[in-house]
């Protein structure tokens, strides 16, 4: 299981996310991971968190053309549905909404990926901390899971805080 820049508290948008092994469930480079199962369903849909340290000048652009990347590994015709950028110049952030098609259980399913990319100064300066919430899950689930994965990442406290 990968680590975090820095320690986190989450707590899970409701009773329905189960905690998860990253690397049971194919994320090596994920922190953390929770699957929401329901009987029959087609696809689980997950919660991940992951992250690492940058550079400070780097533009967190970079961070989300990266996650748009990986996505485009996964599925097919990978596209960027929205993108807001936020945060502050020392702590930008953007959020993103990504698409694509995977097939599941025989066909091809419209997938998406939303994401909260977060960022702190770290104590020398010349790095910033990287955070990175997603949401994977089929694009029917989206209205209804996107605001959960925004109480996800509000419930997120650097440890002791």
């Amino acid at each position: 299981m990968a680590q975090l820049p820095i320690d986190l508290t989450l707590r899970l948008p409701d009773p329905g996310w189960l905690v998860a092994d990253p690397a049971e469930l194919g994320l090596p480079g994920a922190a953390f991971a929770a699957t929401r199962p329901e009987p029959g369903a087609v696809f689980a849909p997950l919660l991940t968190v992951s992250g690492g340290l940058r550079d400070a000048t780097e533009d967190v652009a970079v961070v989300a053309e990266e996650s748009l990347a990986v996505f485009a590994e996964q599925v097919a015709d990978a596209e960027v549905v929205d993108r807001v950028m936020s945060g502050t110049p020392t702590a930008p952030g953007v959020s993103q909404v990504l698409a694509g098609r995977a097939p599941l259980q025989g066909r091809q399913r419209e997938v998406r990926q939303a994401q909260v990319v977060a960022t702190a100064p770290t104590r020398d300066g010349d790095r910033r901390a990287v955070v990175v919430f997603t949401l994977t899950c089929l694009a029917e689930q989206l209205g209804t899971l996107g605001p959960q994965l925004q109480t996800f990442v509000a419930s997120a406290r650097p440890e002791g805080a």
